[in-house]
């Protein structure tokens, strides 16, 4: 059996069962790769692993080998022949699969994707998601008529808007909507890392954080490590207000207010988990892009200076359209997967393919969305640190 076959088969298998959290093996890793928003059918992104030389033969991650995956496990496009059935049972047997290595192995972030389970999505069950993808089905795409999108949001008013049913949120499931809850509840899945590259501290999150976040937390910390602790805090302590209503089985939704703001009808959510970065007028706006409450999109410039931090959530194609005025002669590839973004003040603004090392004084973004299920690249252009710090 090969490796990548191996470890795809052990994945299903340990889906087909409940999570149980397993303890840390004590081993250091010096090198952890970050995975990019895995947002892909199971066996591409084993395959990715694969040819990193991260598999082993038994079907696990190589002992001595790190990862860091930064969110975002569900909800890919489906290549034909797939069903939104079976890309959400992969997905789940993804994340439970990278969550049954040693938490000092793998460490996992929670993206917009993950979290919306248990907080746009806390209440929906099976059946009532099929209602409303077949509401969606029945009216179409977007732009539907006033009347029909009233009618929508009184039926649905925990989903903000029907295309997040098409497009967003397609391969919803109750079975990952549990196991998000239990990796919450044992600390699994966190908000929050730190790694080391070339001697310099990285804060890695799902979207990155602005001064907007930083300017949120207590004491408004500064460093890598103050800023990681301060933002798990946030989330345990939004878990510890649910915990014991999980527990009893109610359908109680997270919420990580006011850092990142949870969708309504009519509202996408925003902040933390959701926000990207581009340049004013790069794209046809929405009132709410850059809304101070709940920003959908932030400005270079508003990165925390002398802070380096890595993130996903946003692919190298939305990036080279939406930074096009500060991207380089090496961002007009079709493809990328680690990019840098650095600024210094509002106009001097740099996008490059590549981790580029940091520049004193400026604010450093690497950017790992490899864009898994649209691209056909199998070997990838990993982001790897150093001795990352499990989430305390």
């Amino acid at each position: 059996m090969s490796r990548l076959h191996a470890a795809r088969s052990l994945a299903l298998r340990l889906s087909n069962r409940p999570w149980t959290p397993p303890a840390p093996d004590g081993r250091k890793r010096q090198k952890f790769w970050v995975l990019g928003d895995p947002q892909a059918p199971l066996s591409r992104v084993l395959a990715s692993l694969h040819a990193e030389g991260l598999l082993g033969p038994d079907g696990w991650l190589r002992r001595g080998a790190g990862l860091l995956s930064v969110g975002d496990h569900f909800d890919h496009a489906l290549p034909p022949g797939m069903s939104a059935e079976d890309s959400a049972r992969e997905g789940r047997a993804l994340l439970q699969w990278l969550a049954s290595h040693p938490p000092d192995q793998v460490v996992l972030l929670g993206g917009n994707h993950d979290l919306s389970r248990v907080m746009e999505l806390a209440t929906v069950t099976d059946r009532r998601w099929a209602a409303a993808r077949r509401w969606v089905e029945r009216w179409g795409r977007t732009g539907e008529p006033d009347a029909a999108s009233t009618d929508f949001h009184a039926r649905f008013p925990e989903v903000p808007s029907p295309d997040m049913v098409r497009r967003d949120w397609k391969a919803f499931s109750e079975a990952q909507q549990r196991l998000v809850r239990d990796l919450l509840l044992a600390r699994r899945l966190r908000l929050a890392a730190v790694g080391e590259r070339e001697g310099a501290e990285v804060l890695v999150t799902h979207a990155g954080l602005t001064r907007r976040e930083q300017s949120l937390l207590p004491g408004r910390p500064r460093s890598a490590r103050a800023l990681a602790a301060a933002l798990n805090a946030h989330l345990d302590a939004a878990v510890a207000s649910v915990a014991a209503a999980w527990r009893r089985g109610r359908r109680v939704p997270l919420s990580l207010h006011p850092l990142n703001v949870t969708g309504t009808a009519g509202q996408e959510a925003g902040g933390l988990l959701n926000h990207r970065p581009t340049v004013r007028g790069a794209e046809e706006e929405t009132p709410w892009h850059f809304d101070a409450r709940f920003p959908r999109r932030f400005e270079p410039h508003t990165l925390p200076r002398g802070l380096v931090q890595a993130a996903g959530h946003v692919s190298h194609a939305k990036c080279r359209d939406a930074l096009a005025p500060y991207a380089d002669d090496s961002a007009q590839v079709e493809f990328a997967s680690v990019r840098t973004l650095s600024a210094r003040s509002r106009r001097n603004v740099r996008y490059r393919v590549g981790a580029h090392a940091p520049a004193a004084g400026e604010a450093t973004l690497y950017l790992v969305d490899p864009s898994f299920s649209k691209s056909d690249v199998v070997k990838l252009d990993f982001l790897v640190l150093q001795s990352v710090m499990a989430p305390p």
